[in-house]
């Protein structure tokens, strides 16, 4: 088969729910021009099919393989040595969004009364609008935790993957 011909398949495969099978077919076509792509861009491609195999496998517990000629990589579900780190951003972005809930109903009630005089819009709506802002810095600053400890955890994997090749 011509790369069209399995790309086509594997479209049809993908959108019919069979993704192991969308994986096999595009394996094949990275295979059948490994030779005219630069050896950085192939590897580069089978890695990524290669992980999207592994998340495939792990979630949906199924045999997928890839002959890519790398070693096996495990297919156990990626840990985190920062528990207590997730935990905590996952506290402050749940503060965040509590304080952003609080910020709106501040501010609804500060017009609830209506726009009577400046006086009520610089005392209760502004304050509400700011509280609702600060809660969205903290809604941030946890997820910005967390893609951190996601990054190290990823890292930290790939490092573990580099060691077994060498």
């Amino acid at each position: 088969m011509d790369s069209k011909e399995l790309y086509e398949k594997a479209k049809e495969a993908k959108n019919s729910g069979e993704d192991s099978q969308a994986l096999g077919f595009l394996s094949e076509i990275i295979e059948n021009h490994a030779d005219s792509l630069e050896a950085d861009l192939a590897r580069a491609m089978r890695y990524k099919i290669k992980n999207k195999a592994m998340r495939y496998n792990v979630k949906n517990k199924e045999e997928v393989t890839v002959s890519d000629g790398s070693p096996p990589v495990s297919n156990t579900p990626l840990s985190s040595e920062y528990g207590t780190a997730r935990f905590i951003s996952q506290v402050v972005s749940g503060i965040g969004w509590a304080v952003v809930i609080m910020g709106v109903i501040t501010g609804l009630i500060g017009m609830s009364d209506g726009f009577r005089s400046v006086a009520v819009l610089l005392v209760i709506v502004l304050p509400g609008i700011g509280i609702a802002v600060s809660g969205l810095f903290l809604v941030v600053a946890g997820e910005i935790t967390r893609a951190t400890v996601d990054n190290a955890d990823h890292t930290r994997e790939i490092l573990s993957v580099i060691r077994k090749k060498i």
